[in-house]
């Protein structure tokens, strides 16, 4: 009764403005979701009734005659092992209800000649009670939904440029560790602060980063090497890390405590991490991945080379930049085209300098402006050649 009092409740908005169609919409699936597991207690009540009644004679029958058998118990995992899905297993281990409703429905038709209809359609529904379990047991087949290539790339640009703080912001000052924040208003100040969560999170995303091409496999060696050689050094209790150190330092900060949360997280995202090395050493030099960033990279240039050539004040295809957009990366065993490839990327970064616009430091908050757009863009792009 409490959660469908709940959903009736959720029919009454706490503002008018909220109502509408969504609000509607979201009010009848509380409403319809209530209901059902109204129906799927009631269709179970006899199942779990029984299953009361037998954990209540057993414990007095154990604690006050036989003495025996106190501590037997099974785990959830070997219970759930044992049990089978299919339909003569479902139907077996559920007959207690249907018999129960049968016994119940002989009894009631006795004593009443003409039975309610709303007592009928219970006594129905607890015996059809185990084909109920059955087919909610059975396994959905459902049509997964695809995403739209352009959202697909939305969401690919965005990983992007977050993976950009840690480029930006995890370096040898601050031990290879990720920060807990970069304030970017009303001015930039990076957090000299990280907690094991953060650590962790940093892991997996270098892992990340190379399943998307945007690192290579020696630079996410270097990357994970680096902060694990800094977590070797810092201060732990009992094997756990504290919660809070200083990047530059290394020292904790106060509060000293051991947080269960950011363990835990840690635990995970190594757990991942580690996963994702095993599955990247049967193929290390995969280029697919590289190919594909380098594509994404361009296709999110490509409004802005307009804007690229006039901040150039020359063509693009006599500028490093715009050719380096239009050479494919060589083969590694090229040597004289991988050394003329690098020294072309070292050439556009030299004209990617010029790009980069100069702030009055008396503005403490600046506008993002397309030129600043353009400039990170840039950087990515050649920081994924580079690295891959």
């Amino acid at each position: 009764a409490g959660p469908l009092m709940g959903a009736v409740a959720g029919w009454v908005p706490r503002h008018l403005r909220l109502l509408g169609e969504r609000y509607a919409v979201a009010a009848a699936k509380d409403l319809l979701r209530a209901l059902g597991g109204g129906l799927w207690h009631l269709a179970l009540l006899p199942q779990q009734a029984l299953l009361a009644l037998d954990a209540v004679l057993r414990t007095l029958h154990r604690l006050l005659v036989s003495r025996r058998h106190l501590l037997e118990w099974t785990t959830a995992e070997a219970a759930q092992a044992g049990l089978g899905t299919g339909l003569p297993a479902t139907l077996w281990r559920h007959r207690a209800a249907p018999l129960t409703a049968l016994i119940l429905a002989g009894g009631l038709w006795l004593l009443t000649p003409a039975p309610g209809a709303l007592a009928l359609a219970v006594l129905a529904l607890w015996a059809l009670a185990p084909l109920l379990v059955w087919s909610c047991n059975r396994p959905w087949s459902r049509r997964r939904p695809t995403l739209a290539a352009a959202d697909r790339d939305l969401l690919e640009g965005v990983a992007r440029d977050t993976w950009r703080l840690f480029e930006r912001c995890v370096d040898t000052d601050n031990h290879h560790l990720p920060p807990d924040n970069l304030q970017t208003s009303p001015y930039e100040m990076v957090a000299h602060r990280t907690s094991p969560t953060n650590i962790g999170l940093y892991l997996l995303s270098t892992a990340c980063a190379r399943q998307f091409g945007w690192i290579g496999t020696q630079d996410l060696l270097t990357r994970l090497e680096a902060t694990l050689a800094t977590l070797l050094q810092m201060e732990r209790h009992r094997g756990h890390f504290l919660n809070w150190y200083d990047t530059r330092t290394l020292q904790t900060l106060a509060p000293r405590y051991v947080s269960t949360v950011d363990s835990g997280n840690l635990c995970a995202h190594l757990l991942a991490v580690a996963q994702a090395c095993t599955e990247l050493a049967c193929d290390p030099h995969a280029a697919l991945a590289s190919a594909g960033a380098l594509r994404l990279s361009r296709q999110r240039l490509q409004p802005r080379l307009g804007l690229l050539q006039t901040l150039l004040h020359r063509p693009l295809a006599q500028t490093a930049i715009g050719r380096l957009l239009e050479t494919a990366a060589p083969e590694p065993c090229e040597a004289v085209a991988c050394a003329a490839f690098l020294a072309l990327v070292q050439e556009a970064r030299h004209e990617l300098g010029g790009l980069t616009q100069a702030r009055n430091p008396a503005i403490v908050s600046h506008v993002t402006t397309p030129q600043d757009e353009l400039v990170w863009l840039l950087t990515d792009h050649l920081a994924t050649l580079h690295s891959a």
